[in-house]
């Protein structure tokens, strides 16, 4: 495999960045077809095609990236398959892969000896321990759903508030590191008494719901038919 590793020097990202140097992460960046592709990150071209791209010393915040592919056999390297800003945290490893369609996805990070890993919907054999939940693995094989005993514990913090706003951001914060089947997405919703805030968890759930091959199983919670459209259009727009 053919890798390209580049480091900032200290001097300019100092400049660039302030003290966010002392915090500096590591990004590892590669195509989920393991293809060669060329890269841009922060505006300094990297033109040499490679399979993975690792830029260390780069501070936490917003950096640009560009991922270009060769638009044919002999031709030049001028697809541009990525291009956009990624949000790196604060002095953190972190791994990324752009899929088939384009989408720039971190499957793991690694804050210190911490390993945080990202679930994106695809498939993997592979049985390796440190790799349960890369993007590779199969969703319903190794992710389950929130226990009964947790979505208990989980549906009593949110309930017991009074204003809406507060459920919202509890119930955000407990999606982000959890996964739910449908059925308990459609208690969650029920939560919620208004339909625009049912709208927007259902979507922010979508993401973390190991079975949403059976999300329209929601739709008649839904008064307004305009919402059923609006989550339905969501769903079939998913990246």
């Amino acid at each position: 495999m053919k890798t390209i590793k580049f480091l900032l020097s200290s001097a300019i990202l100092t400049i660039l960045f302030g003290s966010n140097i002392l915090f500096a992460s590591y990004l590892n960046i590669s195509l989920v077809d393991n293809s060669t592709f060329t890269a841009a990150v922060n505006n300094i071209n990297y033109n040499k095609q490679t399979n993975v791209v690792e830029v260390s010393g780069i501070p936490g915040g917003s950096h640009y990236v560009k991922i270009m592919k060769q638009s044919a056999p002999g031709g030049n390297w001028n697809s541009v398959i990525f291009e956009g800003y990624v949000k790196i945290p604060d002095n953190c490893n972190v791994y990324a892969s752009i899929d088939e369609q384009g989408n720039f996805m971190i499957y793991k990070k690694l804050y210190g000896d911490v390993q945080v890993i990202e679930h994106h919907n695809s498939n993997c054999n592979c049985d390796s321990d440190a790799c349960r939940y890369c993007r590779f693995k199969n969703p319903y094989k190794e992710i389950g759903n929130m226990s009964s005993k947790d979505f208990a514990d989980f549906k009593k913090v949110v309930t017991e508030r009074s204003f809406e706003s507060t459920k919202l951001d509890m119930t955000k914060s407990v999606i982000d590191n959890n996964y739910f089947s449908v059925n308990q997405v459609r208690e969650i919703l029920s939560w919620f008494a208004f339909e625009s805030n049912k709208l927007d968890i259902a979507k922010y759930t979508f993401r973390n719901t190991v079975d949403n091959k059976n999300y329209f199983k929601l739709y008649d919670i839904f008064a307004f038919e305009s919402n059923v459209t609006e989550l339905d259009s969501y769903i079939k727009n998913y990246k």
